[in-house]
Order: structure tokens, then sequence, then C-alpha cells
């Protein structure tokens, strides 16, 4: 400290290095630096208190302050430590230390104990201990720091607390390990939390406390080369540097690294590219780098502390697991022959153990003149379809990717790993999703998915599957569609791995079609004949059916959660059986299409008889769309009969309360039940076809926080109308009885001028409480297509979400005389698209180049308010 160092002076200088945080917060020794200012406080602070207030006492820092890893959010957690008693004194010194800091509004956390009080919470409580493994004096007596430290030997610890141990202290912190990343994810998030999630600074920690306790150092000694030190070095003052930022710019204490906040950071760091996206790229690649290598630093020292006594097991040829790590036997057999590199990576997908870090350096160093040598040997799409089809081939997967086994293979894929797509929809990039998708694929071939097992049987060889999924991303970053350009890139890959022709023609199609069957369930209409045979067409075979159904749901559910549901899976689902049974019996056009609708009509009367008043029932058979015929069971079609004769019934009852012709309006009846996917519902609600009845139910289920996940609407003459929905229930607690009850009186009261939607949507989006917009601003685009449908104009709407976006769309639609006979709703994370198959009240297209225009615009200016 400065002579003339006072406590006033250092609060002075902390306070200017909150203030100059945003230009200095990411120099490489910003947390040193900001951990001596407090120093310096202190110590001056106590050399100004009173004589009978300064002495025996220790005054040590703690936590992240004792590391000196002060950002600008974080705590500052000091301790005073006396020889044996705490004295009456103890308050007053605390209250002179530490109200001026609480003056200047920092984040102060204090405790007050003796040396036995430290050594006996530590022997207790794991988490003191590491706390006090971490303290640093800043001021005080000596004396009793060098005694505090030597109380927290552990030999000490064991002496006090026979049940401590040093293993148990390293099982509490591999428990502590397995529990954070339950919570914070895996690796290689594209929002990672640099202090506690995976590879995050949280894991440095847990190596330095391992390497403290059991050999009194902060480095594992014997471990690591000054290389890997020297890379740990880097990789814990990118983390620090980062975080330093990330508190900057946020202003608060968080370390989950938002998508839209990466540029920016990148920027601080002194990632130089104009472009925003691709300078967040580089950052994060380099992120991902040092949290896995971080991660890993911190397993091979963890697997040591728990496992280092116990003898070598032999794992295999030349393989032995070593402190439960797999590692070779003799190094030089792999040497002289480095295609046996890839026997360790076989073994750990099948037993799914961490390489030692020896072998890990191994394969490093020899990754391009292994892949030369397997690239020249016969067999390798065989022993790679092998390989990634074990149950951890996701871990093998991944050591492969970031030591540079399966770039060297695939230098395609390794010049892509990096990439990013910046759209809070992928949690990964493009390297570990791919890797992720291949792992998906061999649960799915292995039979997890019992809604998808039955595929299995028409799928003869998983080789294609495999390679297909380490391929199907390949074309991004290009020019033009990715898929197609993915499949072209293909070829000369395939040939390379020494695929047959036949396994490079269904790579060559799944590549090109992997987002094939994805699409098409969001934005088909399952009931349009001719556009599921183009689309059966296109794909052939139900083997190929098959194969595309697995890679579909393995690249969705790879993807995330945002793109994998419940929902999603339904809708993929019910698009391949129709495509199944179309490719067995034909299109639907033909005649087995009239003999289903002509069986099914008779199966309805059977059904209905004892049910329904005859002439009811030929009434509405009558009237039958054949859409809704082919689509919906003739269990279905009773029920919904039964429902349109109860609103038949409620009509009457109503006309005779209500004069003047008014009686059907906004008369409502209802039926629901459990919908495929957690928390989402099927509903039916009937009523008489009116203006704004679609309208008003789309309104009212945003005010009721239910969103619409899919709408269908069916005419069935004598002006009764059937709408069913598929909904969600996950942004609100109500029950579905009671909810469904409020939609009944709800459409009622706005369809009789009772409830103004437009005011109530507004009044809710204008609340408080209301949902407050997130991630980056999103252009409204419209897109009209006549020839996706032979019957509908189909109208794509995709903007940012909001709450009523779509009952504004469907009003806008209203407005322009069309009607909305089924929608498609789509969210990704907080963008919609919305697809309305929609027809006049004629029953015609929109064909009108100028009305398409109108609509367009109307529809852009209606999703951008």
């Amino acid at each position: 400290m400065p002579r003339d160092q006072t406590a006033s002076s250092a609060l002075a200088d902390l306070r200017r290095r909150r203030e100059e945080a945003s230009s200095s917060a990411c120099q490489p020794d910003y947390s040193a630096r900001a951990a001596g200012f407090v120093d310096r406080y202190f110590q001056a602070r106590l050399a100004e208190a009173p004589a009978f207030l300064r002495s025996p006492v220790l005054i040590a820092a703690v936590g992240g302050y004792g590391r000196g890893e002060l950002t600008l959010a974080s705590d500052v957690d000091v301790l005073l430590v006396y020889a044996q008693d705490i004295p009456a004194k103890a308050e007053d010194l605390v209250s002179h230390l530490l109200h001026p800091l609480w003056d200047e509004k920092f984040r102060v956390g204090h405790g007050v104990r003796t040396v036995r009080d430290c050594v006996e919470l530590a022997a207790q409580d794991a988490r003191v201990y590491t706390s006090l493994l971490d303290f640093r004096r800043i001021a005080g007596d000596a004396s009793i720091a060098s005694t505090l430290r030597e109380a927290l030997e552990p030999r000490e610890l064991e002496a006090l607390a026979p049940e401590w141990s040093p293993i148990r202290f390293a099982q509490w912190l591999q428990q502590e390990r397995t529990e954070r990343t339950a919570r914070f994810g895996e690796l290689a998030l594209l929002s990672p939390d640099i202090k506690n999630g995976p590879g995050g600074l949280r894991d440095l920690h847990h190596a330095r406390w391992l390497a403290l306790v059991f050999h009194g150092a902060p480095v594992w000694p014997g471990l690591f080369t000054d290389r890997n030190r020297e890379e740990l070095r880097a990789s814990e003052e990118l983390l620090s540097r980062c975080r330093n930022a990330l508190h900057c710019l946020a202003r608060s204490a968080g370390d989950e690294l938002p998508l839209d906040l990466q540029p920016e950071i990148a920027l601080l760091l002194g990632y130089p590219d104009d472009n925003p996206a691709r300078r967040a790229e580089s950052f994060l690649a380099d992120l991902h780098q040092s949290m896995a290598l971080i991660r890993r630093a911190q397993a091979a020292v963890s697997r040591l502390a728990l496992h280092g006594a116990e003898p070598a097991q032999p794992a295999g040829p030349n393989l032995i697991v070593k402190a439960n790590a797999l590692d070779f036997e003799d190094y030089g057999q792999v040497r002289g022959n480095p295609q046996n590199l890839l026997t360790i990576f076989e073994a750990q997908s099948r037993r799914g153990l961490d390489l030692s870090w020896p072998a890990r350096t191994l394969a490093r160093e020899l990754a391009q003149t292994a892949a030369q040598t397997l690239l020249s040997s016969p067999g390798l799409p065989r022993r790679l379809t092998r390989l990634f089809s074990g149950p951890h081939a996701e871990k093998a997967g991944r050591e492969m990717l970031d030591f540079g086994v399966l770039g060297a293979l695939i230098p395609e894929l390794e010049a892509r790993r990096r990439l990013v797509q910046f759209d809070d929809f992928h949690l990964h990039p493009l390297g570990p999703h791919t890797v992720k998708t291949v792992a998906r694929l061999a649960e799915l071939l292995r039979g997890d998915d019992s809604g998808l097992t039955r595929w299995l049987a028409d799928i003869d060889d998983t080789e294609p599957l495999i390679l297909a999924g380490l391929l199907h991303d390949i074309g991004k970053g290009q020019p033009g569609d990715h898929a197609r350009t993915g499949a072209e890139m293909s070829g000369p890959i395939l040939e390379r791995l020494g695929a047959s022709e036949n396994v490079a023609d269904d790579v060559r199609f799944l590549v090109e079609n992997h987002l094939l069957l994805f699409e098409a369930s969001r934005t088909l209409d399952l009931s349009d004949e001719t556009a599921l045979w183009r689309l059966a067409a296109r794909i052939r075979t139900r083997r190929r059916l098959a194969m595309l159904t697995l890679f579909s749901a393995a690249d969705a559910s790879a993807t995330g959660p945002r793109a994998w549901d419940g929902w999603t899976a339904a809708l993929l689902r019910e698009l391949a059986d129709k495509l199944a049974n179309m490719l067995t019996h034909g299109p639907l056009a033909d005649p087995y299409a009239a003999s289903v609708i002509l069986a099914r009509r008779d199966k309805v009367r059977s059904l209905a008889k004892d049910r329904l008043p005859p002439h009811f029932v030929e009434g509405v058979l009558d009237a039958l769309d054949p859409r809704y015929a082919l689509v919906h069971s003739p269990q279905d079609i009773v029920k919904d009969l039964v429902l349109l004769e109860r609103l038949e019934k409620e009509v009457e009852q109503n006309r005779r309360r209500t004069p003047g012709g008014r009686g059907e309006r906004g008369v409502c009846v209802v039926r629901t039940e459990p919908g495929v996917a957690d928390r989402t519902h099927r509903a039916a609600l009937a009523a008489m076809e009116q203006p704004g009845l679609f309208t008003a139910l789309t309104g009212v289920f945003s005010l009721l926080s239910v969103d619409v996940l899919d709408a269908c609407a069916y005419t069935f003459g004598r002006g009764l109308a059937l709408y069913l929905f598929t909904v969600s229930m996950a942004q609100t607690q109500l029950p579905p009885e009671e909810i469904f009850e409020r939609v009944r009186y709800s459409v009622r009261a706005a369809l009789t001028g009772k409830l103004s939607l437009d005011f109530r949507i507004k009044e809710k989006r204008s609340s408080p409480l209301a949902p407050k917009p997130s991630g980056p601003a999103v252009s409204p685009e419209v897109l009209v297509d006549n020839g996706a449908s032979d019957f509908f104009t189909v109208v794509d709407v995709r903007a940012k979400d909001r709450l009523g976006l779509l009952y504004d769309m469907v009003n806008t639609l209203s407005q322009m005389g069309l009607k909305v006979h089924l929608a498609r709703i789509t969210t990704r994370a907080d963008v919609v698209a919305d697809l309305f198959f929609v027809r006049s009240y004629l029953g015609e297209k929109l064909e009108d180049p100028e009305r398409v225009e109108t609509l367009v615009r109307a529809l852009t200016r209606a999703a951008g308010e």
C-alpha cells in the first residue's frame, strides 16, 4: 500500500474503477487489479481504525475475492478472524470497515469467527471449506493467518472430524459438479454459463481445490506439461475477460452468455471482424475450445483424486483402464500404426469412459497421420458406423471432433464445425450439433422412441443413416440451399471414405432431403392428397421414408427443444403415416379413396344408430367434406356429429329466448381431450357459421393465454361449422375445463358485442405483467403461394411473437374477405412462422395480383404493430 494512501482515496479509486469499467474491464489483469484496489481500501481503513479495534485480528479475503477474481458485479467476501475469542469490539470494527462500502452500494459479504470456528465449520460443510481454501490475508495479524492455514491442513481436519477425508471431499465435489451440469447444461451451448457450466471457471476452482487438498499445491503435480499449463492459463484468462465484459454490458452478476450480447462482447475482447455474426462466431469458437480444455483438465484431476490408487485393468487390445480412464498400454504401438488410434474411441463409445490426459494428448498429435492411414484402409465406413452406433457415441464423437480426428477424416466438417446460427433455436454450433444428431440416430436405431420403432423394420442397413448424419450440414455457410449443396459435396467425401455406390446414393438423398419431412409437417395440409402425393413421389419407397423419418426426428431433437417437442413429433408421425399409406396404396384420388369414404360413411351410420337421429346423420353425411372424411376416423366423426347435434339443440333453445333472428349468434359448444404432447389439448368447437367466428376464437384464446398450435375448419351444411384446435396450456395455471368454459361464453360475448376483443387485447399488452419482448428485432415477412395446394391459397407469415399476434393475422384475413380453413402455428424462440390455408367466402383461391399485394401489405403492417 502506498504510504500516503488513505481509506478515502482508496475508496475513490474503487469508485473510478466502476465508472471506467467499460474501457478497462476486458483487460487481462482487470480482476487482479480490482482485487488490489479493494485490498488497499481494507488496509488503509484498518490502519485508520482506533488502536483498540485493530489487533489482534486477521482481515482475510475469501471466495472469488480471495482468488483475486473480482468482476464489476462480484461480491466482496471478507472474514474477520480472531485467534481465541471474538471480542465485543468486533462489531464496531465491522461497522468501521464496511459502512463506507455499503454506502457506495458495494455488495459485501462478511463473517466474524475464531480460528476454531473456521476449522469446525470447514469440517462440517464442504462449501465453507472451499471458501477457506482460497483465503488470502489482506491485513491484520499474520500469525493468525499462519495458524488458520495450518489448522485447515487435511491431517488436522481428519484429526478433528474422523468422518472427513480428502476422498470424501473429492466425492462431494464430483456430486456438486454433476448437479451443476444438470442445472446449467452440457458443453458447447450457444449461450454457455461461463462460471458454473461445464468447462466454466468453477471447474478450474475444483481442480485447484483438489490439488491443494491432495498435494498442497494449486496444480496437480506431474499431470500437465508446460504447454498444458500455458493453454489452461490462457483459457482462464479468456473466461475471466469474457465474464468481466458480460457484467460490464449487462450491469448484472449473471454468468450466462446471451446471444444478443456476444457480438459486442467479442468486440470488447478484441475480435475485429466487421461482420457481427462472424465476430461472435470466432469468439464463441475460442470460448468453447477453452471451456472444453478446462472441463477435461478438471475431469483428469478428479479421476486421479478419486481413482488414482486403483490398479490398471485390461480393456482390449493395447487398451487399459487406469484411474477410471481409457489409456493405451503401449504408446509405441499406436505411433507405429496410427490407425490403431481409432480403437480408443471405439472403446469409449462402448464404455463411456473419459480418455486419460496422455491419451488425449496423443490423439491431438496423431490426428492427421491416423486419418491418412485410415483413409487408405478398407472398411472405414463400416467402422465409423459401429463406432457411432455405441451407447456413448456422442461422447466419443465429441472427443474425436475436439481432438481433430474427425476433422482430419472429413475436412469439410472441420471447416464448418464452428459455424453458429444466431437464432436462439439451435443450441449448439454445427460440429457439436452434427455429433449429437448422429448419436441421436443411434439411439433411435436401438429403439428408444416407441413412437418410431415400427420404422426400424423397413431399414436394412444403418450405414447410410450414420454417414448422412455426419455430412448433413456440411453445405451450411455456402451460397444457396445448404441441403442441396451438402448433397453435392457428399459425393467426393463418400468416395474418399470408401463408401459403396448404393450407400452413397442413400446418403446423398438423405442429406438433400433432411429437412423435407420436418418442413412439410408444418407447411402441408395433411388432407391435401395432391400435395401428399407430390411428396410421396419424391421419396419413392417406404425404405427411404423410414430412414428420412428417423433422420428428421434425430436432427430436430439434436437442434434443441424449440425444434422438437411432443407436438412437433406428433406432426411428423402423422405425416409419415399418411405417406406410408400412400406409398402402399397409391394416391388418395383413385377409387381406393372413394371406397374409404363410402366405408366410413357406413361405419358412421352404424356407430351413430342409437345415439343420433337418422335424419340428422344423413343430412350431415350428404354434406360431408371429402377432406374431412379421409382424415378422421368413423369414431371421431361420430363424436363430432354428437357435438354438432348438441349445438343445434342449444341454438334452437336460444332462438326461442332471443327474438329477431339472432338466436344462433355466438352460441358455441365445446369438447376437449388431452393432446399427444404434454400440456396440450385437442378442442372441438361447434358453432353456426357466422362472420368473425374464427377471429373471435383466436382473440379469446389470446386473452386466456392459450397458445394455438393447429386449427382446422370444416362446414357440414345446415350452417354448421366445426373448428378443431390443438392448443398449448403451458402459459396458464387454470384447469382445462375452466379454460374452455370461459372460451365458450367469451366467444358468445365477443360475437354479440358484449366483449371488445380489440380493447381487451390492447389492455393486456400494456399490462406490467405482460411478457416483454426479448432477443433481436425481426422484420415481418409475408409470402402468398397459390401453387402449394390445389384447394387453397397458402399465406405464410413470419414475425416477432407478441400477445395477440394470431388474432391480428386472422382478423386481417377476415377483413380482406378470406376464410381460414387450416392454420399451422410454429413459434421458434420469439419468432412465429404461421401458415394459413385460405379461400374467399365464395370458395375461390386468391389469385388476383393486386389483391395479393394488398393482402401482403395489410398483414405486414398488422404483424409489425
